[in-house]
């Protein structure tokens, strides 16, 4: 469930505790040690790990983390193509950046 279609108090507090767990974990703050010659894949990196992942659930979720973990791990020939799959996923997202 997204932030955006929460239509219950209590599905906002688990979007919360979800929140408050990825800062509590340091996920949201992992993207700090991202050393990606490529402003535009740090900043996806980024958006997707504080503002998009800790919103969902884990089935949401899922596909954006692999695709964060496979764009943090690309060589400079897939890092294009690593970073339109992650552009693709976060667009029905978009809303919370």
């Amino acid at each position: 469930v997204s932030y955006g279609i929460a239509t219950d108090k209590r599905q906002l507090k688990t979007m919360s505790d979800r929140a408050k767990s990825a800062v509590d974990d340091g996920v949201m703050s992992a993207s700090a040690s991202v050393t990606l010659a490529d402003p535009e894949a740090s900043k996806l990196i980024e958006q997707s790990r504080v503002k998009v992942i800790p919103f969902l659930d884990s089935d949401e979720a899922g596909p954006i983390s692999a695709a964060v973990a496979a764009l943090e791990s690309a060589d400079s020939a897939t890092v294009s193509a690593r970073k339109e799959e992650l552009k693709r996923l976060l667009v029905p997202h978009s809303y919370l950046f």
